[in-house]
């Protein structure tokens, strides 16, 4: 199956990311975070790697880290309210939960006594989130841990610790190798260093990649190095000149046409531009095809996260 690797901005230190979608319809895509669709209204059919699931109100999907899942577009009326979180938050304790089913209806829920835990999780983000009071990123993320945990120990009978659902040795080598991208951007890197790391052929790295970021090599790599771009210029501590060279360009003619390429303006005008923020924000997004953001029938909505 061909999916996008999806990358994430987050508004804090705490990576936990928040929003509710009316008629939210979604492409296969797969990212690194641990992902939470809790059904407030109607129905939503997803299909995973291992599975295809349909939920209701009241019902939770759960979405492990590295898992391919798309909705089916178009057949879906709904509200849906997502948690999507560094799976680092619940690694010090335990790695993904390896659910013997991404569906967690309202009754399995109920059975779990998970239900005020999730209405709790649910106000709890909502609330910190609105008024955004000293220590809330904190006192989410505490909330969130309390949940996992519980429903670790109160679900165990849904659990499959022999066998997690995920091809994790594959996910993890590949995804070592995306950090590895934004930790060198700067570096002389090409396709055939790619394959090398992953200690695959040229030809097949290639493929391998496009399927996993709905990106090729070169795009991606210009991807970072053009956000990278964008946050030095912001500073305002380097001349365009210097700021091409430290984000891997040899000769400032590249670096301006790859610049214009994802911004559609030159390095001297972005200096210019008021919000600079949007543009860093689409540039990776505008390296594969648009997603949840930018979805024709969006609607965010403000809930009080009462369940």
């Amino acid at each position: 199956m061909k999916a996008f690797y999806e990358t994430r901005q987050y508004e804090s230190h705490v990576k936990i990311w928040h929003r509710v979608y009316r008629n939210l319809a979604f492409v296969p895509h797969w990212h690194t975070e641990i992902e939470m669709i809790y059904i407030r209204e109607g129905a939503l059919e997803v299909t995973l790697e291992s599975e295809s699931v349909r939920g209701t109100k009241g019902d939770l999907i759960i979405v492990e880290s590295g898992e391919i899942h798309y909705s089916n577009i178009g057949k879906n009326t709904n509200v849906l309210e997502f948690i999507i979180f560094d799976p680092a938050i619940i690694n010090s304790i335990f790695k993904g939960f390896n659910l013997k089913t991404a569906l967690l209806t309202k009754n399995t829920l109920k059975k779990s006594q998970l239900t005020k835990h999730l209405q709790a999780l649910l106000y709890t983000i909502n609330y910190e989130v609105k008024y955004k009071n000293k220590f809330y990123d904190e006192i989410i993320e505490a909330e969130l841990r309390k949940f996992c945990l519980l429903l670790k120990r109160n679900a165990a009978y849904l659990i499959n610790d022999d066998q997690p659902k995920c091809q994790r040795d594959r996910i993890d080598e590949f995804q070592s190798f995306l950090d590895y991208l934004e930790r060198n951007y700067s570096e002389d890197i090409s396709l055939s260093d790619g394959a090398n790391y992953l200690n695959l052929n040229t030809s097949y790295f290639s493929t391998l990649f496009k399927d996993y970021t709905g990106s090729t090599f070169v795009r991606y790599l210009n991807a970072i190095r053009i956000e990278k771009a964008l946050e030095y210029i912001q500073k305002k501590e380097q001349s365009i000149i210097e700021i091409a060279y430290d984000c891997g360009y040899n000769n400032i003619r590249s670096f301006n046409r790859v610049f214009k390429e994802f911004t559609g303006i030159a390095p001297s005008q972005f200096m210019k531009v008021a919000n600079q923020d949007e543009y860093i924000y689409k540039i990776r997004k505008s390296a594969h095809i648009e997603h949840t953001e930018e979805f024709e029938n969006k609607t965010i909505l403000n809930l009080n996260g009462s369940v």
